[in-house]
This record gives structure tokens, sequence and C-alpha cells, in this order.
């Protein structure tokens, strides 16, 4: 007697973990910083990036589409952690898709004042983008995520996470 067992999840392709997280303890796979890393303040760990009117960038996520996934991609959120070092600190989380030839496609900013008013005091941040829409998760696409400083008070950011869904 031969006994026969099928799953019919067997052939389907699973997606992959498509997260990629930054708690500034190492740097690979994130862009030079002109200004370095913030030690002793931080989030998690022992560092975390600071900006200022010196260095308005923090360190910045960026690749093209098909490094993270062969399929088609049809979201991305991104979370990171900041520090106002004092009450009119402005900042933002940037989300932006180009093309193969620089072209922004899609341009999203997601206000560190709309997250709370506070300073001294970690505030999650939280961003997303609907890759799905018409030519934004072509494969040759680039994305880049980043903080921005737009005031003149500083503004430390630290744990990074970017996940990605597939279509």
């Amino acid at each position: 007697m031969f006994v026969f067992f099928s799953s019919c999840g067997c052939c389907e392709e699973k997606q992959k973990d498509l997260t990629y997280t930054h708690d500034f303890e190492s740097l690979q796979g994130w862009t030079n910083h002109p200004y370095g890393l913030e030690k002793g303040i931080a989030h998690s760990g022992d560092f975390s990036c600071k900006t200022d009117t010196l260095a308005r960038y923090s360190y910045n996520f960026q690749l093209d589409l098909n490094t993270i996934s062969k399929r088609p991609l049809g979201k991305v959120s991104a979370i990171l952690w900041a520090l106002k070092s004092n009450e009119s600190a402005t900042g933002d989380l940037i989300i932006e898709i180009t093309d193969k030839d620089g072209k922004n496609l899609c341009w999203a900013s997601y206000p560190l004042t709309s997250a709370a008013a506070g300073a001294h005091e970690w505030i999650e941040i939280e961003g997303f983008a609907d890759l799905s829409k018409k030519g934004l998760n072509d494969p040759a696409n680039k994305i880049n995520i980043v903080f921005v400083n737009s005031g003149k008070a500083r503004i430390d950011v630290d744990d990074f996470e970017i996940k990605f869904e597939n279509l």
C-alpha cells in the first residue's frame, strides 16, 4: 500500500523577507554621510545619526528595485526614530522613487512636526508609498529613503526600518 501526500502550496513562490533595518551600529548598505555617527545618543545601541545645519541629510537608504525583489513591489513603509534638541526642530522623512535616468517619479514627505511637538524624547516617524501605481514599480527604478533636517536645531535619527511588500 502506498500513501501519497500532496501540498497545493509546494510550487507557489514564497515572499522573501523584504525588510531592511539600520540601527547605525554598522553601516553595511548605507551611503556615505559627511558628518558621521554620533556615539552616546541613541534610541538603541550606542550610535545614531546627527543632523543639523552642517549635515542636513541622514545616512540614506538607496537601492534599485530589482535588487530588492525580482517580483513587482506593491508598497514600501519606512519608520525611524528622531530626537529633537528643542521644540522648534523641524525635519522630514522622505521617500523618493526615480527612474533609471534620475527623473523623479514619486516624492513623499512625512514631517517630524506632525509626529510630536516635544523635545528630548525619541519620536517615531512613519511614512509609506504605494508602488503599485503605473510606472513606479519598474525594476530599473531606484528608491531613496532619507531624513532631512529642515531647521536650525539638531535632530538625531536612529533605528530605520524599511519594509517592502510584493504585489
